[in-house]
């Protein structure tokens, strides 16, 4: 929805969604999620709270 708030308004950004990674792990490798975020081409940034560290980007 943000994304096409965007588009619409003609505003040029990339979007990443900030995942923490113990949730990327689990959650977002059922298959349903990741072919969701692949086929809708969404941008995902891998995060370690603990570590306070960026651990992925995917694009």
């Amino acid at each position: 929805m943000y994304r096409r708030g965007l588009a619409k308004n003609q505003i040029d950004r990339i979007l990443f969604l900030a995942i923490e990674e113990d949730i990327f792990n689990t959650f977002f490798q059922k298959p349903l999620i990741s072919e969701t975020i692949r086929e809708e081409q969404i941008f995902v940034l891998v995060f370690s709270h603990l570590e306070q560290k960026i651990k992925q980007w995917i694009e």
